[in-house]
């Protein structure tokens, strides 16, 4: 296997985003094996509570990207001819941080890498099906014809970008996910052009690190954990309601709501779900931490919480809490979508329907009440972690570079 430069184009640390986070444990440990890594990212010279991150060899960051700039999409071109790079990575979510509605300037980069024959991949972090952008669309301006435009706006959009990239990685949580199978169909891939990729996990958190957590935090009772970007597509209202019917059957509980919004629409959803943990009389049970977490602090609450609760009210991307969950040997329930039910969670995940706190509040009760499951729902979160690190992850892209390069088929498709 011949050495192999590798240009990604990402959100990056100190950026406070998931997919920065993501790309981040990934050129970890991509540096470690025989790669030679170039960044091209956002300007990073900003306050932020993370720090920008630092690699000890083979990994240069150019800070020139500018996601609301057409032009600076050839300045970004002219960068990466200037690197002779094998691959040109892309992570990507459609929204409006990457420019215009979805991301439309890369379109843009993406006809120059195909005219200078570049190999470019895109890792798609998030994806909307038509019908859920009507419906989100809907929800927001309440207007039938332009929730249907912007559907088929989307639609046109997604089809064309996807179809100008070599190939296409759907990132998951669990193996054999339907979502991969719904975009090949949906905008006509061919099927040797999606591949998926499970969600790495960190290192896992060992037992002292857990009662160190623990000591730390000083809550008694059993915590339960809500985390990551608060907005209201992550149902935390249901955690609390399912709290209040749990505390009303005097079991000792704490509900950890930590993340920050990053949105107008997600600060006004975190004051109502303070409203309505004073209207229910759990203000002393509800503990809010709303900064962007540093990761060492990020990983005192998952260690010290006794069960990770997902309980979404719509379909999400993958989730990096769940991915932190299983290095933490930390049980989670999720909800899920009947219309994506899924067959091949992990062992550590239980499953409710969204928008059913006596549902979740019934799960939660049935897995205090039995210790024996938690705890084997314990040892298949910290197997499931091991068996999807970040270095198997990179193993994966090393493996499917390689065969890019070399024209070779048999990459793993799992699923």
């Amino acid at each position: 296997m011949y050495p192999i430069k590798i240009c990604f184009l990402t959100p990056f640390p100190p950026k406070e985003d998931g997919v920065a986070e993501y790309s981040r444990c990934l050129v970890d440990s991509l540096q470690n094996k025989g790669t030679t890594i170039f960044v091209v990212t956002q300007n990073m010279a900003r306050k932020s509570t993370s720090e920008k991150p630092s690699f000890e060899r083979n990994v240069r960051i150019f800070e020139i990207w500018n996601p609301k700039s057409i032009i600076n999409q050839f300045k970004i071109f002219r960068q990466i001819l200037g690197m002779h790079p094998n691959i040109v990575h892309i992570q990507y979510g459609p929204y409006s941080g990457y420019g215009g509605l979805l991301g439309e300037p890369l379109f843009l980069l993406l006809v120059l890498l195909k005219l200078s024959r570049l190999c470019c991949i895109v890792t798609l972090h998030s994806i909307w099906l038509p019908q859920e952008v009507t419906s989100r669309v809907y929800e927001k301006l309440k207007s039938t014809f332009l929730s249907k435009l912007a559907s088929i706006y989307y639609y046109f959009f997604m089809k064309i970008f996807l179809k100008s990239c070599n190939l296409v990685l759907v990132c998951v949580n669990f193996n054999r996910s339907a979502i991969a199978k719904q975009i090949i169909e949906l905008f006509g891939l061919p099927n040797s052009k999606v591949h998926q990729i499970v969600h790495g996990s960190a290192n896992p958190i060992s037992l002292q690190q857990k009662l160190k957590a623990k000591e730390k935090l000083g809550v008694k009772g059993k915590i339960l954990l809500c985390t990551g970007f608060v907005r209201p597509d992550k149902g935390y209202e249901y955690a609390i309601e399912a709290l209040d019917s749990l505390k009303k059957k005097n079991m000792q509980l704490k509900l950890i709501i930590a993340g920050t919004p990053n949105t107008m629409e997600g600060w006004n959803y975190l004051s109502s779900l303070k409203k309505q943990g004073k209207k229910l009389h759990l203000s002393g049970d509800v503990i809010f931490d709303t900064r962007y977490l540093p990761e060492k602090d990020l990983l005192d609450y998952f260690a010290s919480s006794d069960l990770l609760l997902l309980p979404y009210s719509r379909r999400v991307g993958p989730s990096g809490p769940l991915a932190i969950a299983a290095s933490s040997g930390l049980p989670t329930i999720m909800t899920v979508d009947p219309k994506f039910a899924l067959s091949n969670v992990s062992p550590f995940v239980k499953l409710v329907p969204p928008k059913n706190s006596k549902a979740l509040a019934s799960m939660i009760e049935k897995m205090f009440d039995d210790d024996q499951t938690m705890e084997k729902m314990v040892n298949e979160a910290l197997a499931f972690s091991s068996k999807y690190s970040f270095d198997e992850v990179a193993r994966q892209h090393i493996l499917l570079y390689s065969s890019m390069l070399t024209n070779e088929a048999g990459f793993p498709r799992n699923f």
